[in-house]
């Protein structure tokens, strides 16, 4: 028995070694390969240097800037030594390492105090979780190991300060405190927590204790001694001067902190300007005093709680950050901390949600001012504001929660005694019937030939005339002079190619220009009027390269002109001339961006040079598939697409099935899919969003499917099927096109959510806090079993979520070519820097383009084709969304965000998070968008409708019928925008009247 004690002692202390080494590592390693922000690592490596030559009494000069207290420049002076003796150049990457590394290692210090707290106040497996929950944040990472800043070490003295009032140990707490003010001036602003110590100390039986306040004033005033023996080496006068200096230093209302004042757009303005009838700075000392006497307020009424420090650390760090003025982008750092450790005293998952929120803020904060921005440049745009707005709302849900916990009811202890958890079990399957399979057969029947019809032609031009040398000629002999009035010509796989046509009335003689044509788009026929005469027809292509499928020449009466003889290699430009269309048509050759995607699988499948390099390769790979079916044209290369849409409707009819246990649901999210504008017409172009947008459905539903499956009623090996399906498919989706990672994103979020929902059974179990139904067996069931599941769940996760992406990424790479004779992996990787440089570096503009926050109300669809059949007959492709679906999706929304905070709907949870992870992440995009880029999130917008429907219907709100009069609504708006979904012909006059319904909608 003691023996298999210390077996799982040693192996869990293992376990939390491998934790702590592992963010050490991922620390050290971006410390190394990243140089930091340029100015702040050039000011401490200049303090480091400085000091450790000079010493502390000359070290503050006015010849040399130095804001930084006396605090940190001892750590510094240890810097400057360890440098010195090892003879480190800071310029290295082990000089990066030594002037990040104080900053890393509280960090690491930081999480072990959060794993003492959690073994503490939780579990053994939960102290692990919840330290690494702060150990591999982002947020907290960025800070030291990228940046190169020092926050962390000042957070974790008043943590500690936190902890010590805590426990009793003010003393200890006035020591901390004292040096946290030496190292950063901000820590003044805790001076609160410290009070409210003192204040439960001495006022602790309830009356004033004068014994108890003489012994904490003089830990206080030891504390006081013992800044001034520390500044003394300094100088004390010049230390007071130095910090009367920094405390006044950048004078304005916001220096890139996403606050109040960034939201209305003040970043960098001046303090002393006016908002209303007071100046920022005024302003922003009466939030301070505002602050304050918040956080006295919670102080008397939460002063039983001894979790209490950490709330306030939390509301005084987010008070002054939101609304007082000189406020730097890192200044909210403390508080994540806080929160963090607050959940883990209070077991109240809303302050968990907070810590994760506010993480997310804060790194956009930082990630913007770092690599963005520039923390000198002076940028209020929309996303800033909105960025600003989220912060300044999580401040106010963090009073509002704590409003519900110390005002409105009684403090909540720890885990209330009669609190009792219900373990989950696996829902019950729904039987099928055979009408579904009728159903599903009908829909996809109709929908494919709806989609299948005038797709695009099976038949054009597959012989090409290829050249790689510059100033290539062929020769045409039309047989006899002829006036040529104009020129079809059918590109290849290069594009602007130009070519010059002269003519001469013999083969000798003088032949002079008749036309230079540029050709632009590949796969596609185009026209140039030539109106020139002769009878030899000189091609001179300009270009090194070029590939040409065919050419027609057309006489003044309409008529074509067949060449007698071809010389220079040149018959494959004359040998399907059948296949000339009258005019230029989406029906038989590219639009929009198939001039890329279509062109690339082309290039795949023969082995050339892959043009379209900027998405990974997978989505062209699978329009490869119907190229090689099918045949180099519109309908080949757009086949497949096809395809996967209709794919689409049995999935989303299986997800809409799942999420409702309702047929009927199913039947209404797979018609509203069917008819959505988007779906019809982002399905039907040969690009690569189709495809991103099926394999994101198909994660979603298979996790959604692990997440309603319990441990304790399922098979290990039927939830590990699941997760590895949901892996495949991300892995598939990423390959495809990089907003997959977006969804990867959110699949961890789901996943982890539910493991802790899973552990939180698990721990009222093992509190005996459980349900009473449950008896003793069905106890130490659970006990034994999520362990278990747990360990070999998450370990089976790497690979299915790590590895196997990697590899089906890495594989996708086999028909890419880039000439750079690299191997698989260096194409691989060469790539993924040649793509991020590309979108984090475009620049473009577009008539069609929008921003996120047009999408829902679709305010600029994107207009893909347009042609000309007649003065009053058009023809259109448009992608935008049907209104009675996209515009419905808008109160939808709210209503599952309402279901969430009101009846804790994990179902909504699930949707809202899952459509957040496709749409959240294009807040932040600054480069040019489209509204297509919305089409990963319109399933879960739909899937959001149908659960509100199926909502509605048991609640007896509304009957079958007004559904069925919703679905004819649906579907009549499909059949009047049709034509300009589809590029039927039609009336210019129809689609005026009838169909552009605001002055952005241009659609002819």
């Amino acid at each position: 028995m003691v023996s298999s004690y210390k077996k799982e002692r040693i192996e869990y202390l293992l376990k939390c070694f491998a934790v702590f080494l592992l963010a050490f590592i991922v620390r050290i390693t971006l410390a190394a390969v990243t140089k930091g922000y340029e100015s702040d690592i050039n000011c401490f490596t200049s303090w480091a240097n400085r000091v450790y030559e000079v010493g502390f009494g000359a070290f503050y000069s006015n010849d040399v800037f130095s804001d930084y207290p006396p605090g940190y420049i001892y750590i510094l002076y240890v810097i400057g030594a360890v440098k010195e003796l090892f003879a480190i150049d800071f310029s290295s990457m082990i000089g990066q390492i030594l002037i990040k590394l104080p900053a890393i290692l509280c960090d690491l210090a930081t999480g072990v105090l959060v794993f003492q707290i959690a073994r503490e106040e939780q579990t053994k497996f939960g102290s692990m979780i919840l330290s690494s929950f702060y150990l591999f944040n982002p947020a907290i990472i960025i800070n030291s190991s990228v940046w190169g800043q020092v926050d962390s070490v000042f957070t974790f003295c008043i943590v500690l300060v936190c902890y010590f009032i805590i426990k009793q140990k003010l003393w200890v707490s006035y020591f901390i405190f004292a040096f946290a003010i030496l190292i950063k001036p901000q820590s003044l602003i805790f001076t609160p927590v410290v009070l409210y110590g003192v204040y439960k100390e001495v006022f602790s039986t309830g009356t004033f204790d004068l014994k108890k306040f003489s012994k904490q004033a003089i830990g206080a005033l030891g504390a006081v001694l013992f800044m001034i023996i520390l500044t003394i080496p300094f100088g004390l006068n010049t230390v007071i001067n130095q910090y009367i200096e920094t405390l006044a230093s950048y004078p304005y209302a916001t220096v890139n902190g996403y606050n109040f004042w960034a939201m209305l757009g003040l970043n960098w303005a001046p303090q002393t300007d006016y908002l209303f009838v007071l100046p920022y700075y005024k302003l922003g000392t009466l939030s301070i005093i505002m602050t304050v006497g918040i956080v006295a307020y919670f102080a008397w009424k939460g002063k039983h709680d001894k979790a209490l420090p950490f709330f306030l650390a939390a509301c005084i760090v987010s008070g002054m950050f939101c609304f007082s003025v000189r406020m730097h982008e890192r200044y909210w750092y403390p508080v994540l901390i806080c929160l963090l450790l607050f959940y883990i005293y209070k077991h109240e998952i809303r302050w968990l949600q907070l810590y994760g929120v506010a993480s997310i803020l804060h790194f956009l904060n930082v990630y913007f001012v770092l690599w963005q921005y520039g923390a000198e440049q002076i940028t209020n745009s929309g996303k800033i504001r909105m960025l600003s707005f989220l912060t300044v709302l999580t401040y106010f849900i963090m009073l509002f929660f704590g409003y519900r916990n110390y005002v409105k009811g009684k403090i909540k202890q720890r885990i209330e005694a009669d609190r009792r958890v219900m373990i989950s079990t696996t829902e019950e399957k729904v039987p099928w019937k055979k009408k579904e399979f009728v159903f599903l057969a009908f829909i996809i029947i109709i929908y494919s030939f709806v989609a299948f019809y005038r797709l695009g032609d099976k038949k054009a031009p597959e012989h090409f005339y290829t050249t790689n040398v510059e100033n290539a000629v062929v020769l045409v002999d039309l047989g006899k002079e002829t006036k040529i009035k104009s020129i079809f010509y059918y590109l290849g796989n290069y594009e602007n190619r130009e070519v010059s046509f002269e003519a001469s009335d013999s083969m000798d003689g003088q032949f002079e220009p008749i036309a230079d044509v540029i050709m632009e788009s590949v796969f596609c026929w185009d026209e140039k009027e030539v109106h020139q005469t002769g009878r030899f027809v000189k091609i001179i292509s300009n270009d090194t390269k070029n590939s040409i499928g065919e050419l027609v020449f057309y006489s003044e009466d309409g008529t074509k002109i067949l060449p007698k003889m071809i010389y220079g290699n040149g018959e494959a430009l004359f040998d399907e001339q059948e296949l000339c269309p009258k005019r230029r048509t989406n029906l038989n050759g590219t639009y929009f961006d198939e001039v890329y995607h279509a062109r690339t699988a082309y290039e795949y499948i023969h082995g050339l040079y892959s043009y379209e390099n900027t998405h990974p390769p997978l989505g062209k790979i699978l329009i490869s598939f119907g190229i090689r079916f099918f045949g180099m044209n519109p309908f080949g290369f757009r086949v497949v697409g096809t395809i996967f849409g209709i794919l689409m409707l049995p999935l989303i009819y299986l997800f809409g099935r799942s999420l409702t246990k309702s047929r009927f649901t199913g039947a209404v999210v797979c018609l509203l899919f069917s008819f959505d504008f988007m779906h019809f017409a982002q399905t039907r172009i040969a690009t690569i969003d189709v495809f991103v947008t099926f394999f994101i459905i198909a994660m979603y539903y298979f996790m959604y499917e692990y997440c309603k499956r319990s441990y304790y009623d399922s098979s290990l090996r039927q939830l590990l099927i699941l997760l590895g399906l949901c892996g495949i498919s991300m892995g598939l989706g990423i390959a495809c096109k990089w907003t997959g990672v977006y969804a990867g994103a959110g699949l961890g979020v789901l996943f982890f959510c539910n493991l802790y929902k899973r552990y939180r059974e698990y721990t009222f179990v093992k509190k005996g806090l459980e349900s009473d139904e449950m008896n003793q067996t069905a106890k130490q069931f659970v006990l034994e079993r999520f362990p278990l599941y747990t360990k070999k769940i998450i370990l089976s996760c790497v690979g299915f979520f790590i590895f196997i992406p990697i590899v089906i990424y890495t594989l996708s790479y086999l028909p890419f070519e880039d000439e750079s004779g690299r191997d698989l992996i260096g194409k691989m990787l060469a790539n993924q820097q040649s793509m991020f440089q590309y979108h984090s570096g475009i620049d473009a503009t577009h008539p069609f383009s929008s921003w996120w926050y047009q999408w829902p109300v679709m305010h600029r669809p994107i207009w893909y084709y347009s042609g000309t059949v007649s003065d009053t007959v058009k023809e259109g492709i448009s992608a935008f969304g049907n209104p009675f679906i996209w515009w419905v999706g808008i109160p939808v929304f709210f209503y599952m965000v309402y279901r969430i905070i009101k009846k804790r709907d994990k179902k909504a949870t699930f949707l809202v998070l899952a459509y957040l992870a496709q749409y959240l992440p294009w807040f932040f995009v600054t480069r040019i968008t489209f509204i297509y880029h919305y089409f990963p999130s319109i399933p879960f917008v739909i899937l959001m409708t149908g659960y509100t429907i199926w909502i509605l219907l048991e609640e007896k709100q509304i009957s079958r019928k007004e559904v069925f009069a919703y679905l004819t609504c649906v579907f009549l708006l499909f059949v009047l925008f049709y034509p300009i979904l589809s590029g039927y012909p039609i009336s210019v006059s129809y689609v005026k009247r009838f169909l552009e319904w605001f002055p952005s909608w241009i659609f002819i």
